[in-house]
């Protein structure tokens, strides 16, 4: 269910920031960018929380 989640809100703020954007540019707005923009974000957010550890950090007193 995260990922559906994850995906879902990638989406709409890619699409949102594609779209204020293009309308800043004056340039015409295309859907496909931004769902492109959110499948990439997607699979970055998914590699980072694959890759920072889970474990617990250890407290050095100095």
């Amino acid at each position: 269910m995260r990922f559906l989640w994850t995906f879902i809100w990638s989406v709409l703020l890619s699409e949102m920031v594609i779209y204020v954007n293009a309308s800043m540019n004056g340039v015409t707005f295309q859907v496909m960018d931004g769902l492109l923009a959110g499948i990439i974000v997607t699979i970055a957010v998914f590699l980072i929380t694959a890759i920072i550890p889970d474990d617990p950090v250890d407290v050095h007193e100095h």
